[in-house]
């Protein structure tokens, strides 16, 4: 009885159990935190990858040409497909590119979708599935 109201008393182990509380909780917000920033930056590339494939498409880079310097849409989507690998993001199937089409009831446009998963160490990698597209105005 006596040796169980020392242990009452003792402030032995307190910081222990004190670290043991927070240490679940933080880590849960530092990786959460993490992984929120990783989403972002998954959706801000499929954004970037989409604007820059449309410009390509439009202006006919030489990215997105074939040999003789014509548009080619298998050229475009093997430049989508590697930006997008170069920066860490997978996209999924289809990717929709447009040579000639219309944007926003206006002609004359270049027009990619495209469209990616956010891969997660937690279960929410099925709920963040973001889609970009972008046009832009093709060179006459």
């Amino acid at each position: 009885m006596i040796a169980f109201r020392r242990l009452l008393h003792s402030d032995r182990g307190a910081s222990a159990v004190e670290f043991a509380l927070l240490a679940g909780p933080f880590l849960l917000l530092l990786f959460g935190v993490v992984e929120f920033s990783r989403g972002l930056w998954t959706r801000q590339v499929l954004l970037d990858v989409t604007t820059s494939a449309a410009r390509c498409v439009a202006v006919v880079q030489q990215e997105c040409a074939d040999a003789k310097g014509d548009y080619s849409l298998k050229v475009t989507e093997g430049f989508v497909l590697n930006q997008a690998r170069g920066l860490g993001v997978k996209l999924r199937e289809p990717i929709v590119v447009r040579d000639n089409t219309t944007c926003n009831g206006l002609d004359g446009f270049a027009y990619v979708e495209l469209e990616a998963n956010f891969e997660s160490i937690f279960p929410i990698d099925q709920l963040l599935n973001f889609t970009s597209h972008s046009c832009f105005a093709r060179q006459v």
